[in-house]
């Protein structure tokens, strides 16, 4: 468009770009809950890597099954990534993804990354709806983007809580580290794994595999071990109450 003396007049070839936002849909109980786009020592991958982290939340009553969804970091790609086919959220369930751009190391890697110095994160439905969002500016080493009051505030960055109640973190990593007391010897596994806490606990020992879906319930015993010798390769989440670390079984 340019400017006559007698007011504005349109070119013959002026082009105008509009930026168009997918179709709201927001009808769903799952929320992008927290992530990392700078990860150096917080939590390793099944390969025992430290990559960018996304954590799903399903804040429901019931499963969702979100195979098919789409996640995305760039507004004009918005199908850029399809969650794999019997990806189902229990309900007040934490699913992880992993953003590292190396879908060869398991279903739920990312065919991108996180920019630390900042982005948008969408997570859209079958129909290319969009169900949640966060925009983000730039991020700390191993500092949590996080919803506080988990799965419905707003986002705050904080001590992170990889897979598990963001309201549970307690500022700092050392005293975060008090909630985490749970040890795996040795891990990466193979045959087993020794599971140790300080002291008794009332909750079960729980095993989530990389889809969330629970792979056993134990109650805790001093020095429980885990057989893992027919686990598939891959990383795993052991659970009991607020206790929580990844465990890699490699054969």
């Amino acid at each position: 468009m340019y400017w006559s003396p007698d007011g504005p007049v349109s070119a013959e070839h002026d082009v105008f770009i509009y930026n168009v936002s997918p179709p709201q849909a927001g009808a769903s109980t799952v929320v992008i809950n927290e992530l990392m786009a700078s990860n150096q020592v917080t939590a390793a991958d099944e390969a025992g890597e430290f990559e960018d982290w996304i954590e799903l939340y399903n804040t429901g009553t019931t499963a969702v099954d979100i195979s098919g969804w789409y996640i995305t970091d760039n507004p004009d790609n918005l199908d850029k990534w399809a969650f794999p086919a019997g990806t189902i959220i229990a309900p007040n369930t934490y699913l992880i993804l992993w953003a590292d751009e190396d879908s060869a190391q398991g279903p739920l890697h990312a065919n991108f990354k996180l920019a630390a110095e900042g982005e948008s994160l969408a997570l859209l439905n079958t129909a290319l709806q969009l169900e949640d969002e966060v925009v983000f500016e730039v991020q700390q080493p191993d500092q949590g983007l996080a919803r506080v009051p988990n799965g419905t505030g707003p986002f705050v960055m904080q001590t992170p809580t990889f897979g598990y109640n963001n309201n549970e973190s307690v500022g700092t990593v050392e005293e975060n580290a008090l909630a985490q007391r749970l040890e795996m010897v040795p891990n990466p596994a193979d045959l087993s794994v020794r599971i140790t806490l300080p002291a008794p606990s009332r909750h079960p020992v729980e095993v989530f595999n990389a889809l969330g879906q629970r792979k056993m319930s134990l109650p805790y015993t001093e020095g429980l071990t885990l057989p893992t010798a027919d686990w598939p390769v891959g990383a795993y989440v052991v659970r009991c109450g607020d206790a929580e670390r990844i465990l890699v079984v490699r054969h």
